[in-house]
């Protein structure tokens, strides 16, 4: 009989024995797999896939200001072109050595004259020269 009571204290502190083991075991698995890089890597990867979707969105906004700020530069550009001004129906005109005429008396009478259109270039000699009132009266 005391064989016996030895022998089923023996089977249950073999069986505890076990138990604590296999539950150490598993707490060390549970731990190992929290630590594991496969978990902080999966996050960080998800991070990342964040942070370049906000990158996108980012650079899709400022792409679009910046071609909002183009077409506006653009824009105010070309009222100001001299170009945009011989289009509404002005000219520059030069005079035979290339310099600006900027008054009748930088192109007097007999002199030649190249004056710059929207569509091309006239060349023209000067036959008359009206007076600086603008009205179409000789000043004579």
């Amino acid at each position: 009989q005391r064989v016996d009571e030895l022998d089923g204290r023996l089977r249950h502190a073999a069986a505890q024995a076990l138990k604590r083991r296999t539950d150490a075991v598993a707490g060390l698995a549970r731990a190992l797999e929290l630590a594991s890089p496969r978990l902080a890597l999966a996050a960080r990867a998800q991070a990342l896939a964040s942070i370049a979707q906000r990158l996108g969105a980012a650079s899709r906004r400022e792409r679009d200001r910046a071609r909002t700020r183009l077409e506006l530069a653009a824009r105010a550009l070309s009222t100001v072109s001299p170009l945009a001004t011989l289009g509404r129906g002005y000219a520059i005109v030069r005079t035979s050595t290339g310099a600006l005429a900027r008054t009748c008396a930088d192109a007097p009478v007999g002199s030649t004259i190249r004056a710059t259109l929207a569509g091309g270039v006239l060349v023209a000699v000067v036959t008359d020269a009206l007076g600086a009132d603008l009205t179409g009266s000789r000043s004579d």
